[in-house]
Protein backbone atom coordinates (compact mmCIF):
# COMPACT_ATOMS: atom_id res chain seq x y z
CA UNK A 1 0.00 0.00 0.00
CA UNK A 2 3.25 2.44 -0.02
CA UNK A 3 5.41 1.80 -2.15
CA UNK A 4 7.77 4.39 -1.64
CA UNK A 5 8.36 3.54 1.80
CA UNK A 6 8.60 -0.13 0.93
CA UNK A 7 11.58 0.99 -1.40
CA UNK A 8 13.07 2.77 0.80
CA UNK A 9 13.10 0.21 3.81
CA UNK A 10 13.98 -2.84 1.58
CA UNK A 11 17.10 -0.83 0.27
CA UNK A 12 18.49 -0.24 4.10
CA UNK A 13 17.21 -3.43 5.13
CA UNK A 14 19.48 -5.46 2.35
CA UNK A 15 22.59 -2.79 3.45
CA UNK A 16 23.07 -3.20 6.96
CA UNK A 17 22.01 -5.83 9.67
CA UNK A 18 18.45 -6.72 10.01
CA UNK A 19 19.03 -5.95 14.09
CA UNK A 20 20.48 -2.42 13.47
CA UNK A 21 17.17 -2.33 10.81
CA UNK A 22 14.99 -2.45 13.80
CA UNK A 23 16.51 -0.89 16.43
CA UNK A 24 16.89 2.05 13.76
CA UNK A 25 13.89 2.01 13.13
CA UNK A 26 11.15 0.70 15.51
CA UNK A 27 9.39 3.97 16.11
CA UNK A 28 8.29 3.83 12.93
CA UNK A 29 7.73 -0.14 12.14
CA UNK A 30 5.37 -0.28 15.22
CA UNK A 31 2.70 1.98 13.89
CA UNK A 32 3.12 0.56 10.52
CA UNK A 33 2.85 -3.29 11.38
CA UNK A 34 -0.37 -2.39 13.29
CA UNK A 35 -2.18 -0.32 9.84
CA UNK A 36 -1.36 -3.67 8.40
CA UNK A 37 -2.94 -6.67 10.39
CA UNK A 38 -1.97 -10.14 9.32
CA UNK A 39 -5.06 -12.51 8.13
CA UNK A 40 -6.34 -14.47 10.67
CA UNK A 41 -4.83 -17.74 8.72
CA UNK A 42 -1.96 -17.76 10.92
CA UNK A 43 -3.86 -17.56 14.10
CA UNK A 44 -5.57 -21.00 13.20
CA UNK A 45 -2.28 -22.26 12.41
CA UNK A 46 -0.99 -21.40 15.73
CA UNK A 47 -4.76 -23.26 17.02
CA UNK A 48 -3.48 -26.31 15.43
CA UNK A 49 -0.15 -26.28 17.12
CA UNK A 50 -1.59 -25.21 20.99
CA UNK A 51 -3.85 -28.61 20.90
CA UNK A 52 -0.55 -31.26 20.44
CA UNK A 53 0.08 -33.24 23.73
CA UNK A 54 2.71 -32.02 25.79
CA UNK A 55 5.86 -34.38 25.98
CA UNK A 56 5.98 -36.50 28.86
CA UNK A 57 8.92 -36.03 31.34
CA UNK A 58 10.40 -38.88 32.44
CA UNK A 59 13.39 -39.29 35.78
CA UNK A 60 16.70 -40.44 34.89
CA UNK A 61 17.59 -43.85 35.99
CA UNK A 62 19.76 -43.83 38.61
CA UNK A 63 23.82 -45.09 38.13
CA UNK A 64 25.37 -47.08 40.42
Amino acid sequence: AEPERWKEWNSLFEEMNPTSFTSQKLYLINPVRRKYLLKQVVQASEAKNSAAPKPVMRSKPKMN
